[in-house]
């Protein structure tokens, strides 16, 4: 059956739409100024290597590009958000890849290198240091030279440039030595500015094609297909783009008449080069004579075993002998022609030219000896030098004759035997025996340390000063070493003449004859005695406290690992002790009075804990290893006879000290850990798990006595990897504000609260209760507060632009920590003033325990708080130790009532009282009073009638998004208009 006229059309239609929807594949590209890998040209259209890669790729798979300009930051910041949709010229990095996604094979290759005036000669990474480095800012190039220059412990300073043709500019200009671009942009424009490449090169990359993350696979497939496609063939677009970008070469063009010029010179140097060839055999007969004397006298001064030199007047060398050219050849120089300067430095010329002065002067022989500095890594020569002055046959003087003869080994033999006697008679006890080992001489150093005379140890055996401390085993192993190595060192017993023995630091070695065999042994000891004691005493003090004398934590430390391994029929208790708010003790009392109270601690304990082992571990930390705790105490379980002696431990250093005129009482806290036999676990563990107990026991308010438990230890863990979520959460900029409406009397919009949120990649939304704590203990309180401010400022500063929300107020919570930072209100002035925001708009709740800390304090800032212009509530009003005596001084604007009490005010006459209370309180302070919490009509109208200004809660709206604040404040309106 045939298809219809109207099926026909249907499918037409349908054929067109799809060939039209392909057909509308729409990119957007940006474009950022990275020369000649992409950029504008000079009116102002995108061009560039990988604007020709893309363009092609785009013409194969019919897609529409829509360039974007935009600086290399604001690229990667709208790749990320989508405002474009591909980025050309991207290096794949870990972290971008986190961010973007990349096709799989590089469109590039590329990488950094330096480039400098042109004569400079920069061969070596180590010539940097010192110089000034043009670098791009905030650049994957930037961040690793900066590393490698760390690695090699280089100097540098960077000078941050914005794109490349500035770090090309300063280097010309000469405000720089040095800049860093990639190797396509250097090697397309540093002709331009007449700067040379170096061979120092660095962050080899491949570059890429860039896409939102997750948005573009089929495009980014589509690239790699046709670069596939490309670098198969030599002739395809590719590398037509290729060569294309690649820097042009100019060829070298010559007039026609310098080529006539060159035909014309050639026939003269023909001309010349037959005269030549005639007058050099004319020579060659009559010097052929002369030659074959030079050779013979060449002959007899090269077969001299000395340096033979000729000089003339101006010091020139005019000939050398054989020998001395092979030396000035190991050097790299040729000889002839040159000054001694010129040779061996100006060091040496100077010695040499006082001699050959002496010659000229006084037109006779000198013999002189000569020490040379050190030539090429040699050594100092010495040269016993005759020189000989030269007449011509005139009489007329010439030059001078030299002849040097090396005596450097003669003289360093000499020194050796001098320095040798020098040494062996020097404080280090020496002696000196032969191959059977018997003493042939000692020093005295040597003598008064055995307490023999020279005479007397001459002829005796090694042998005879061997102490009984070692066996016959110890010194054949001495002597197999020092046969098998040549030498030995180590510490042993020297038996004196009175039989004492010295514990002493030995050192065996042997000497060789010619045959190999060894002919002496040079036997050197040194008195260890002292060492000794010092390292004793030293040992003594690392494992003492030096206030109260008790073993320290080396020492605590040390008994345990003594115990690890060994087999323990009863339990162990670690019991740690901190002496509650010492610091205060010390800041009230004085120091000398708080080390008067550990001293009276340590003292207890030793009387309580008599044969146990007391520790003190730090400042106001001691700590108690019980041993056999388990036996005896009728029956008592093992828990609870070490929990009876944490009760007396605490009840006996609760009681009252003495301090001469004083009495002070103080208190512990103490955490507990448990051992028994047959639980499992490392007895090392205790000191941890005593210090995880503690921690806990003084976060606690009891501050009493906590028992350490696995299940502490996940908890404790469990808060610490919250914390550390919580860092790279405020990196990472995880968190969001929502918006808790206020209104006034009337239920008009006329406020906000910011409230955080974490929005956890994993956990998903983390309540502030679970995270705000930590940060306060941890101190992060103070950059997420900062973010609370500058994200309330922005928000204000949107919202000011629209009539709905111009005059909402934001009220911000600010914790103690973040209100002490010295620079607070310099950083609420600085965001507000960044913003554009009325200070009036900005609200900062307060709690009452944070004024009450530090009353003077909280006065002055709140006081440049309101010079600002921002006005202060007061939060949580009525939970603390409420006082007029200080609200009088504040200048507060707000007072906030609890919904602890404002969800009872309808049901309990307290609560209701204390409400109207504070209201009573606002009024006649002159103070706005805000009710929070408000979620029964009854109690809006309650709080209404007894005079409350302003209120919130869900009664009202649950906290909204930003982006919900507008509706909700039309929607407020219309229903009370």
């Amino acid at each position: 059956m045939g298809i219809s006229w109207t099926g026909r059309v249907v499918i037409l239609v349908l054929a067109f739409c799809t060939q039209l929807v392909s057909a509308e594949t729409v990119l957007r590209v940006g474009v950022y100024d990275n020369e000649p890998k992409i950029f504008l040209d000079s009116q102002g259209r995108p061009d560039g290597l990988f604007i020709d890669l893309i363009d092609g790729i785009a013409r194969s798979q019919q897609w529409t590009l829509e360039y974007v300009f935009c600086e290399w930051q604001q690229c990667l910041t709208d790749l990320e958000t989508g405002s474009i949709d591909l980025l050309p010229d991207l290096a794949w990095t870990a972290d971008r890849a986190e961010r973007f996604d990349f096709h799989r094979r590089a469109a590039l290759h590329s990488w950094s290198q330096l480039y400098s005036k042109a004569g400079e000669n920069y061969l070596s990474v180590f010539q940097l240091e010192g110089k000034r480095i043009a670098l791009l800012e905030q650049s994957v190039q930037q961040t690793e030279f900066k590393e490698m220059m760390d690695d090699f412990g280089i100097g540098v300073s960077i000078i941050g440039v914005s794109h490349y043709d500035r770090a090309f500019e300063l280097l010309q200009q000469g405000s720089v030595d040095v800049a860093v671009v990639n190797y396509q942009y250097g090697v397309y424009k540093a002709a331009e500015y007449g700067l040379e490449s170096t061979p120092i090169v660095f962050q080899p990359v491949s570059l890429y094609f860039a896409s939102t993350r997750g948005q573009h696979a089929d495009i980014l497939d589509a690239i790699d297909q046709q670069l596939n496609i490309w670098m198969q063939a030599p002739s395809s677009y590719y590398f037509t783009v290729i060569d294309r970008w690649q820097p042009p070469t100019q060829p070298v063009l010559l007039p026609d008449f310098v080529w006539w010029g060159l035909f014309v010179l050639g026939l003269v140097l023909l001309l010349l080069v037959a005269a030549a060839l005639w007058l050099r055999k004319e020579v060659e007969r009559k010097t052929r004579a002369l030659r074959l004397n030079e050779q013979k006298l060449n002959t007899i001064l090269d077969s001299v075993g000395a340096y033979i030199f000729i000089k003339d007047k101006t010091f020139r060398y005019q000939y050398v002998n054989r020998l001395f050219k092979e030396r000035t050849s190991r050097m790299g120089i040729e000889l002839l022609g040159k000054r001694d300067d010129e040779v061996f430095g100006p060091e040496a010329a100077s010695l040499l030219y006082e001699s050959d002065r002496k010659v000229f002067e006084q037109a006779r022989s000198l013999t002189v000896e000569e020490t040379l500095p050190a030539q090429s890594g040699e050594m100092p020569k010495t040269y016993l030098s005759v020189k000989i002055p030269l007449h011509d046959d005139t009489g007329l003087l010439y030059g001078l004759c030299g002849i040097s003869t090396d005596i450097t080994e003669r003289k360093r033999s000499e020194e050796s035997s001098r320095l040798a006697a020098t040494v062996f008679q020097s404080q280090e006890a020496m002696v000196i025996a032969d191959a059977s080992r018997c003493i042939l001489d000692s020093n005295a150093a040597f003598c008064e340390l055995a307490d023999y005379s020279a005479q007397v140890l001459k002829g005796r055996r090694l042998d005879s000063l061997a102490s009984r401390h070692h066996d016959k085993a110890f010194y054949q192993a001495i002597w197999n070493a020092v046969l098998r190595l040549g030498h030995w060192h180590g510490h042993l017993w020297l038996r004196t003449r009175r039989g004492k023995d010295l514990p002493v630091r030995m050192m065996v070695s042997a000497v060789v004859d010619e045959s190999d065999k060894i002919s002496h042994y040079v036997v050197t000891l040194h008195d260890v005695s002292e060492e000794r004691a010092n390292e004793e005493r030293i040992k003594a003090l690392a494992f003492t406290d030096t206030l109260t004398g008790l073993p320290n934590r080396h020492a605590l430390l040390d008994r345990l690992a003594s115990l690890e391994g060994t087999r323990l029929e009863s339990g162990v208790a670690l019991l740690i002790l901190d002496v509650d708010e010492f610091k205060d003790i010390n800041d009230i009392l004085g120091h000398d009075q708080g080390d008067d109270i550990l001293k009276q601690v340590s003292s207890r304990l030793l009387k309580l804990m008599a044969g146990e082992l007391v520790v003190r571990l730090a400042s106001d930390e001691f700590a108690v290893l019980l041993f056999e705790v388990g036996r005896g105490g009728n029956g008592k379980p093992f828990i609870d006879r070490v929990l009876d002696l944490c009760n007396q431990i605490k009840d006996s250093l609760d009681e009252e000290y003495d301090l001469g005129n004083d009495r002070y009482r103080c208190s512990v806290t103490i955490g507990l850990a448990l051992w028994s036999p047959g639980q499992g676990g490392k007895l090392g563990d205790l000191m941890k798990q005593a210090d995880l107990a503690l921690h806990q026991a003084k976060q606690s308010e009891s501050r009493t006595i906590q028992l350490y438990t696995p299940a502490l230890q996940l908890a404790l863990r469990a808060r610490y990897e919250l914390e550390t979520e919580l860092r790279r959460a405020i990196e990472r900029d995880e968190f969001l504000l929502v918006y808790q409406p206020q209104v006034d009397v009337q239920g008009k919009p006329c406020g906000v609260e910011a409230l955080i949120r974490w929005q956890h990649p994993d956990r998903g939304v983390v309540s502030p209760a679970d995270f705000i704590p930590i940060a306060e203990r941890s101190g992060l309180i103070i950059p997420l507060g900062r973010w609370v401010i500058a994200q309330s400022c922005k928000q204000l500063a949107i919202w000011s632009k629209d009539n709905d929300t111009a005059s909402l107020t934001c009220a911000v919570n600010v914790s103690a920590r973040q209100f002490r930072s010295t620079d607070f209100v310099d950083h609420l002035a600085a965001m507000l003033s960044d913003c554009g925001v009325l200070p009036d708009r900005l609200k900062v709740e307060l709690t009452e325990t944070l004024l009450l800390d530090d009353i003077e304090g909280a006065v002055e800032k709140i006081t440049a708080l309101n010079q600002l212009g921002v006005s202060i509530s007061l939060d949580d009003f009525g939970t603390g130790y409420s006082s007029l005596s200080y609200l009088k001084r504040l200048p507060l604007a707000q007072l906030k009532i609890d919904q602890t009490f404002v969800c009872d005010v309808t049901r309990d006459t307290t609560a209701a009282m204390i409400a109207r209370s504070i209201i009573g309180l606002g009024e006649s302070l002159e103070l706005n009073v805000i009710a929070e919490g408000v979620e029964t009509e009854a109690q809006f109208q309650w709080l209404k009638e007894a005079g409350c200004n302003a209120y919130q809660g869900y009664l009202f709206a649950r906290p909204i998004d930003a982006n919900e604040v507008k509706a909700w404040v039309s929607s407020q309106v219309a229903c009370v208009n």
